[in-house]
């Protein structure tokens, strides 16, 4: 396996992870981006871009929809 393929199965494995551990964030959090940023220190912006990204919306994981 040449190092470029490694590259792009460990990014999309990479992408994965990011995807489930802000999903599992969001669930624990009833879908508030603030308190599941607060909760790994991290911007509410990169939690948005990875939702963003995968075609998520906090929305989906709060028990009412606003």
């Amino acid at each position: 396996v040449s190092c470029m393929a490694a590259g792009t199965w460990l990014d999309k494995r990479v992408e994965v992870f990011k995807k489930r551990c802000v999903m599992r964030l969001l669930r624990k959090t009833g879908g508030n981006v603030r308190q599941a940023a607060l909760l790994i220190d991290e911007r509410r912006s990169r939690l948005y871009r990875i939702l963003k990204r995968n075609g998520l919306k906090a929305n989906d994981f709060r028990a009412n929809p606003r």
